[in-house]
């Protein structure tokens, strides 16, 4: 069982490390960027209210999600390439106590560029922003974040067994971004594509913090979404304690993990 200080140490060491490869560097200082000047694109012409808090919204949230899909993607990646995988394994702490605290290190790490983009919409395109809920939208950011965290440690787990890393990397990006409502509302997709938004967990979670930022939209109010999102974080934050428990017996029984 992991312990606090050694968690700390794990997460601190993940950030130090984080900063030395290049992919990560682009995904945290350069894509911020990127994706500020996408979502003006988007909305420089629209008509809606508080276009500020929808490009923040939409940039950071889009920013959050590929930072924690290639980072969680290299973790496993690098530890397999590097013949250490199996180690980790037959450590003390497990596959499962040395995730957790390198997820919470993705999720720290990810949280930084939402200051280049608060920054870039605010102070450089001039866009005003504006809270509906200040309570509920900290509180509806936690929960994301929570939600964000369980779903991560089980795309560690699928990340574990498959060898086609980075073509789960591109599948679970930019199809995310459309279908869960991270650059623009789900009631704005066509009546086809909203039925794959409404089976996507993270549709729930984006569109609670929507809520609160933005105002009431969308499908569900504010409370049943916030029960909704709590619903999705236990849900899967136990599919990944079973799921890694599960994988311990897999990989044990049949030695398959490496690249051999």
């Amino acid at each position: 069982m992991i312990t606090f200080p050694t968690g700390f140490r794990i997460a601190y060491s993940h950030v130090l490390f984080t900063f030395r490869r290049l992919m990560m560097v682009f995904i945290l200082v350069v894509q911020p960027v990127f994706f500020v000047v996408l979502t003006w694109l988007i909305y420089r012409h629209s008509a809606l209210p508080n276009l500020g808090g929808r490009m923040i919204l939409s940039a950071g949230l889009t920013t959050l999600w590929s930072g924690i899909v290639f980072s969680s993607l290299s973790d496993m990646e690098r530890e397999r390439m590097m013949g250490t995988l199996e180690m980790v394994f037959a450590s003390t702490r497990g596959l499962l106590g040395s995730m957790i605290p390198k997820v919470l290190g993705n999720l720290l790490l990810c949280t930084l560029p939402l200051v280049v983009i608060f920054i870039g919409i605010t102070y450089i395109l001039r866009f005003p922003v504006r809270v509906a809920d200040p309570v509920n939208t900290v509180l509806s950011g936690a929960v994301l974040v929570l939600c964000l965290f369980s779903i991560s440690l089980c795309l560690s787990c699928v990340f574990a067994l498959s060898r086609q890393s980075r073509v789960l990397m591109n599948a679970f990006e930019f199809p995310i971004f459309t279908i869960s409502g991270f650059v623009f509302p789900v009631v704005f997709l066509p009546a086809g594509l909203r039925f794959f938004s409404y089976l996507s967990p993270l549709t729930y979670p984006v569109q609670l913090l929507r809520s609160a930022l933005l105002g009431p939209e969308g499908f569900f109010s504010w409370p049943i979404l916030f029960w909704i999102s709590l619903g999705i974080l236990l849900l899967f934050f136990g599919l990944a304690v079973l799921a890694f428990h599960r994988l311990d017996k897999i990989v044990r029984l049949s030695g398959t993990l490496s690249l051999n």
